[in-house]
């Protein structure tokens, strides 16, 4: 009875005047004794007038509060038998609205006989139009113009007509204005911002909604049952940071047992990722989930989590949409946690007849694979077929060629009788049993087209464009009790074995839990429209404790910046992030700051220049993921790139050497700054490309040289440049160089011997690029210690170009 009672929240309890002349009452008089007089009361008092019939009526209303339908029923009619008022058949009506047991329909001729007995009974119009807008009955909006025709201050009215034209998806504008109309009138009533803010992230207007809710939240701040709507707002306009702190504040109003809902990660993690979480003891889960939620961070760089706040989006979704038959939720709702929101989305009763062309692509394909490439019977039959029997049971099933799939292409229980050639076709391939056992069955199933719709249960079929080749599924709901699940695959009696394979193996639940096997976790992170280009490098060098010093190396191109003609100067402003994360404790290590740059005169169409930064991040050693961002302040544009890297362990006892940074320009440090390293000045070369004729600067650190019994050390560098691209490199014009033939590539060389005092040394050299041709090229360095004997190398990648 939970939605009964948020229709009465929104409606107000449906009283009409009694026309009982000894004892009128108003409708706000019976409302309020409704609610304040007990059951019990009410049943004392009908022992001592057990034909009042407004006493009757009062007790059926008090029953309908509680959620007691069958009293309720038996109050009303009494009250009809003694008061024939119009709030007593105003009141069955209710009951058979809501009732399990009753058709629907039967409701109207009760609120019919209200209406005529009091033609200004507003409550028996409204509720009659709300009947038809539940039945999808094109009455609804005269119903609904009646009540207004009636009491042009009647809220409810606009509220239900915005609700109609919202549902029925016809005319989105007039939905749009019944709304705005209905909270131009009652701006606090917390249900109708929600529902209209729900239409508007519909449509996509998530400004409106944010605008709307926010304006209604900050008046009336507990009303949390709102704070979800504007939270999924504020993500799908990128603003992250309020859409988790509304969600949070949301989760933090629910009971441990609602919250738990949004908790569970069954229909997000991966089988090994789940029985993780299973083995993991009760009071370590705690940090399990803080971890998952890491890894399945889609943007690192910001402290908000965006899968997260899309997953609990996805289950109070659930919740809201999929739970009218089945607590908490029926498949409709495992299916949309995990996979969203689909691509294309049609109701049995609410047929969607607009399909991309990806979408059209996938019904033909699954088509195809389930009926073949037959020509419709009625074609087949008339182009002089041999066979004797058009109904062979050994054919598969066949449907019509060119026909528009606006429903399931999956077989749907459906009417047995002759609604088409194709339809009894159809029909009779599927039925395969013997004589007498074929003959008793009355159903058969058949695919939903645009001309041919004979399905005899509600269904609902969604795809994924995006997910394999595309995901096509079809729920239904068998029992007609409002509960969805993956449409069942025809009986084996009813199917030819070769099509019952077939059927089988394109079964809803088999594709979805293949589709899950695969993908555990389908998110699509928002696009960004406007994406800042920059280019980044990163090395890695023993750091404090045992932990690993990395560096990124950012480049913000010049024409990022903007010139200011007045003050003939140029302009960057941008904020950088760095983020890494650990991918097997999930932790996250990141770095935020802003990077702003200056220069006289317009320098935005200087071709490769950069802006230069370092960004450094002390890490324990492992395998982790980086994210390098980079937001214009200015445009709001956002570039973002992600990828795999090992930072490595320098331990003290082995011969180690640093990774290699490339720098554009190293020279003796005069003040210190960001980009310093002892007594040098590092200026990073992010983009890895040098003109030919500009030297390569290589700077990198060695570590546990041997001393000897003089305490000097004493170890060979041997520095490598080799092309990738082929090609002949010539001669570099040097006593210490050597050229190496290897295959068809060749190398430049250099190596000489150093002596040292010190265990650890940071180096560098500028080698000259005159000999090298255009394209990718390699350099490495390796060291040996002549002490030890270790040897050590690293290498890294760089372009030559004009």
């Amino acid at each position: 009875m939970r939605y009964l009672l948020s229709f009465i929240s929104i409606m107000t309890l449906a009283v009409c005047l009694l026309t009982s002349q000894a004892s009128a009452v108003s409708a706000d008089e019976m409302r309020s004794q409704a609610d304040t007089d007990s059951l019990r009361q009410l049943e004392e008092a009908i022992e001592r007038a057990p034909k009042d019939g407004n006493l009757w009526v009062r007790l059926g209303y008090a029953y309908f509060s509680a959620g007691d339908l069958k009293q309720a029923e038996k109050a009303f009619r009494n009250g009809m038998r003694y008061a024939n008022s119009a709030a007593s058949y105003n009141g069955m009506g209710l009951v058979f609205m809501y009732s399990k047991t009753h058709h629907k329909y039967n409701a109207l001729q009760y609120f019919r006989r209200a209406l005529g007995i009091d033609p200004t009974c507003i409550e028996a119009q409204i509720n009659m139009a709300q009947l038809y807008i539940d039945l999808k009955n094109d009455s609804a909006e005269k119903a609904l113009m009646k009540v207004i025709a009636m009491d042009s201050t009647y809220t409810p009215a606009y509220l239900q007509l915005g609700r109609w034209h919202d549902k029925m998806g016809l005319n989105p504008e007039k939905a749009a204005y019944y709304y705005d109309r209905y909270l131009a009138l009652v701006s606090d009533d917390a249900e109708g911002n929600k529902l209209s803010a729900e239409f508007y992230l519909r449509i996509g207007n998530y400004a409106k909604v944010a605008e709307t809710l926010q304006g209604f939240v900050t008046r009336h701040p507990t009303e949390v049952k709102v704070f979800p709507v504007l939270a999924y707002a504020y993500m799908k306009l990128g603003k992250v940071v309020p859409a988790e702190r509304y969600f949070e504040q949301y989760l933090d109003s629910l009971d441990p047992n609602a919250r738990a809902l949004y908790e569970d990660i069954r229909f997000v993690a991966s089988r090994d990722e789940l029985a993780a979480f299973n083995a993991t003891p009760i009071d370590e889960r705690e940090g399990f989930l803080r971890r998952f939620w890491n890894l399945h961070d889609p943007d690192i760089t910001t402290a908000e989590n965006e899968r997260r706040i899309e997953h609990y989006w996805r289950v109070w979704y659930a919740l809201h949409h999929f739970s009218e038959g089945q607590s908490p939720w029926d498949r409709r709702g495992e299916v949309y946690i995990r996979f969203g929101e689909p691509d294309y989305r049609s109701r049995s009763d609410e047929l969607n007849f607009e399909q991309s062309m990806a979408v059209q692509r996938i019904k033909k394909r699954l088509a195809l694979s389930i009926y073949g490439t037959k020509v419709h019977p009625k074609e087949f039959l008339k182009s002089g077929s041999p066979r004797s029997n058009p109904y062979d049971l050994a054919e598969p099933l066949i449907a019509p060629l060119g026909a528009t799939y606006v429903g399931p292409v999956y077989p749907v229980r459906s009417l047995r009788g002759k609604i088409s050639e194709f339809q009894e076709y159809t029909a009779k391939t599927f039925h395969t049993a013997t004589g007498s056992a074929r003959e008793s069955r009355t159903d058969v199933f058949r695919p939903v087209t645009a001309s041919e719709d004979g399905a005899m249960v509600a269904w609902e079929n969604w795809i994924y464009v995006d997910i394999g080749d595309g995901l096509d599924i079809t729920f239904t709901d068998e029992r007609g009790l409002g509960i969805y699940d993956y449409a069942p695959a025809p009986p084996g009696d009813m199917v030819p074995l070769k099509q019952l394979a077939v059927l089988h193996r394109y079964n809803p639940r088999t594709v979805t839990e293949q589709a899950a096997a695969q993908i555990p976790d389908y998110y699509r992170p928002l696009e960004n429209e406007d994406p800042a280009e920059f280019y980044f490098a990163s090395a890695d060098f023993r750091g404090e404790d045992e932990k690993t010093m990395c560096e990124v190396y950012l480049g913000v191109p010049h024409t990022l910046g903007y010139y200011f003609a007045t003050e003939d100067e140029t302009r960057l402003s941008v904020e950088r992030t760095v983020a890494l994360i650990n991918t097997e404790t999930g932790s996250i290590y990141r770095s935020r700051a802003p990077l702003q740059f200056k220069n006289a005169g317009d320098v935005t169409g200087i071709k490769g220049a950069v802006v230069p930064d370092v960004i450094r991040l002390d890490v324990p050693p492992g395998s982790y993921k980086m994210e390098v961002s980079v937001q214009d302040l200015i445009s709001i544009g956002k570039g973002r790139y992600r990828q795999d890297m090992e930072i490595e362990a320098y331990p003290q006892t082995q011969l180690r050497v640093s990774d290699l940074e490339l720098a554009w320009q190293i020279s003796e440090r005069k003040e210190r700054s960001k980009f310093s390293k002892g007594h040098l000045e590092v200026i990073p070369m992010p983009t890895r490309t040098y003109p030919r004729d500009r030297s390569i600067y290589v700077y990198y650190e060695i570590y546990n040289l041997k001393r000897d019994a003089f305490g000097q050390t004493r170890y060979r560098v041997e520095y490598t440049i080799r092309s990738q691209e082929k090609k002949t490199l010539g001669a570099l014009v040097s006593q210490l160089v050597k050229t190496i033939t290897r295959g068809e590539n060749e190398e430049i060389a250099i190596d000489f011997e150093q002596v040292g005092r010190r265990s650890s040394e940071a180096t560098y050299i500028a080698l000259d690029l005159t000999a090298c041709g255009l394209g990718r090229h390699t350099v490495s360095v390796e060291i040996t210690d002549l002490e030890s004997g270790e040897k050590a190398v690293k290498e890294a990648s760089f372009v030559v170009a004009d």
